[in-house]
């Protein structure tokens, strides 16, 4: 049998609301880490809501923060690769640029994501 046909929840309940209404019912379980249909019934209910459809909120500003550091690591790559083109050999400076940016996209994604990076955290993991 497949999982869609020993669900206990077969019943469908509707109801109307406005845009912002929405966006805010959206936000609110977007920020308890929980579907949209988990929050409506855990708060109507009040009861926790289940332990499988928890998920992690997403940071947007931290996302936007990862997405401004990508488009920088992308310009100074470029920036290399066109002197290695040439023949040079890019400076200390850019690469030293390029791994900061990288590290820094690394833990904006970890914060927005809600993992604690590696260095805080007991040796022996599997980011270390």
């Amino acid at each position: 049998m497949s999982g869609s046909e020993t669900r206990q929840r077969q019943n469908h309940e509707k109801f109307r609301v406005t845009d912002a209404e929405r966006a805010e019912i959206r936000a609110r379980a977007d920020r308890a880490g929980v579907t949209v249909a988990s929050y409506i019934r855990s708060t109507v209910l009040e009861t926790p809501p289940p332990r499988q459809s928890r998920r992690p909120p997403v940071n947007v500003v931290e996302l936007a923060r990862v997405l401004a550091a990508l488009g920088k690591v992308g310009s100074n790559v470029n920036q290399m690769a066109r002197v290695a083109n040439s023949g040079g050999w890019p400076g200390d400076d850019q690469i030293t640029f390029a791994a900061f940016a990288i590290h820094d996209m690394r833990l904006a994604l970890m914060k927005a994501l809600g993992v604690t990076p590696a260095e805080n955290r007991k040796k022996g993991g599997a980011d270390d």
